[in-house]
């Protein structure tokens, strides 16, 4: 039987290519931007990789605003970035 691959991602930040497993994904389902964390969730994603500059570089410009192709506010970049320092 054949192992199968896992999906090759981007990270939005520095555009560095990795396993789908080893980034974070965001995605917008309706105006709600949230953590997909069993990457299975319906909606438009966007992929950032774990290192600290590449999250804070996403969160503080507007590569995850054009990534998901809408506007987020400062309050829910907030939430996301709390919430994946909690985990």
């Amino acid at each position: 039987m054949a192992i199968r691959k896992s999906p090759i991602r981007t990270c939005i930040s520095c555009r560095a290519r990795y396993d789908q497993m080893d980034l974070y994904r965001f995605s917008l389902d309706g105006t709600n931007v949230k953590v997909d964390q069993d990457m299975r969730g319906n909606g438009r994603g966007a992929y950032v990789c774990s290192n600290s500059k590449c999250l804070t570089l996403a969160m503080n410009s507007d590569r995850l605003d054009r990534a998901l192709k809408a506007s987020i506010s400062g309050e829910s970049k907030k939430q996301l970035i709390t919430f994946i320092l909690d985990s």
